[in-house]
């Protein structure tokens, strides 16, 4: 997993890689990107949002919308 903040956006981006020896068909990858996803929230907790938006702080946002998949051989 590797980060990058992108200064002009104010956003943070991460990265995950799995080393795989085939390529995924597009039922696998909408199940990696699911369990991907669900790994993310319970490492923050899954009261962490809440809590944050009920103090009025700043929030993180998982944006789904933007996951990616890249596969290479």
């Amino acid at each position: 997993m590797s980060f990058e903040y992108l200064e002009e956006s104010q956003s943070l981006i991460g990265k995950i890689d799995y080393k795989i020896n085939r390529l995924l068909n597009k039922e696998e990858i909408e199940a990696l990107t699911e369990y991907t996803a669900g790994q993310l929230l319970d490492g923050i907790g899954s009261g962490f949002q809440q809590e944050r938006m009920l103090e009025r702080l700043d929030c993180p946002i998982i944006n789904y919308e933007e996951f990616k998949v890249d596969q290479s051989s």
